[in-house]
């Protein structure tokens, strides 16, 4: 993770709250292939999320979709 102050400076949001919503700055946005349905994300500050159709966001996004997650060992 980027420091606290350079994730703030870039993005318009505090570290752990970053989203593809709202910024400033159109960010290039990646989505696992592995999600679907309705999804939560964060929104924009602590203790708050969204809920949404993850489709539906992929393609308002022109999200970027690849196998980018590991699931865990064991």
């Amino acid at each position: 993770l980027p420091p606290a102050e350079l994730a703030l400076e870039a993005t318009g949001y505090e570290r752990g709250t970053i989203v593809p919503l709202g910024s400033t700055t159109a960010w290039p946005v990646f989505a696992d292939a592995s999600i679907s349905g309705r999804i939560a994300m964060g929104a924009g500050r602590h203790g708050a999320s969204l809920l949404v159709d993850a489709a539906a966001l992929i393609r308002s996004l022109d999200a970027t979709v690849a196998d980018i997650c590991t699931e865990p060992e064991g």
